[in-house]
């Protein structure tokens, strides 16, 4: 996307990163957090802007809270020539209130990533013992590109799912929790799943 400069990176718990820029809109300028994988994959990421877009507006810095959430530090410069102090807080999603859903947004292809949260995806069984189905019920015509991430952000087995049959194999892993990533032209959704 171009436009936006990064200016603190935070690790999480997990090894995930937490990153705060800067994108430079026409004519006013937006902040973002995203979050992201040790390897570098976006899993969500969300715009904060002043509400008055004609004043100049700034976030400098950001630290995690006891909650898992954040809270940013800024500055907003008004038309009387004072400045401001900008606080915002948002929970562990980045998001400012409960009603809020992740937008995930891929930075590096500039491309909006939502369209994949209209595919009706079921995974069963979950927990799962020795493999894992995915059924799509629509489009048919789509490829998605899987990844299996343990909690270290750890990829541990990835490929091609087929639209019309879908069957992971799980016997290799160990007992625990993953993410079941999918990826394709419609963007990607991520799965919590459980093995036994």
């Amino acid at each position: 996307m171009s436009g936006v400069g990064y200016k603190k990176v935070v690790e999480g718990d997990s090894n995930e990163l937490y990153v705060i820029g800067r994108h430079d809109n026409v004519g006013w300028p937006s902040y973002t957090l995203t979050r992201m994988t040790s390897t570098g994959y976006t899993v969500w990421m969300h715009n904060y802007a002043y509400k008055n877009f004609d004043r100049s507006n700034h976030l400098w810095d950001f630290i995690r809270t006891s909650d898992k959430g954040f809270i940013f530090c800024g500055d907003v410069n008004p038309d009387n020539s004072n400045q401001d102090v900008w606080v915002l807080k948002v929970d562990s999603n980045g998001c400012m209130s409960p009603e809020c859903k992740s937008r995930v947004y891929d930075i590096r292809l500039g491309i909006d990533r939502t369209k994949a949260f209209d595919v009706n995806i079921k995974i069963f069984p979950n927990p799962m013992v020795d493999e894992l189905h995915v059924d799509f019920t629509e489009p048919k015509n789509i490829t998605w590109h899987y990844q299996l991430i343990d909690q270290k952000g750890r990829i541990l087995k990835q490929g091609d799912v087929d639209p019309d049959e879908s069957v992971i194999d799980t016997q290799q892993l160990s007992t625990g929790v993953y993410l079941l990533q999918l990826e394709s032209e419609w963007g990607y959704r991520v799965f919590r799943v459980v093995k036994e």
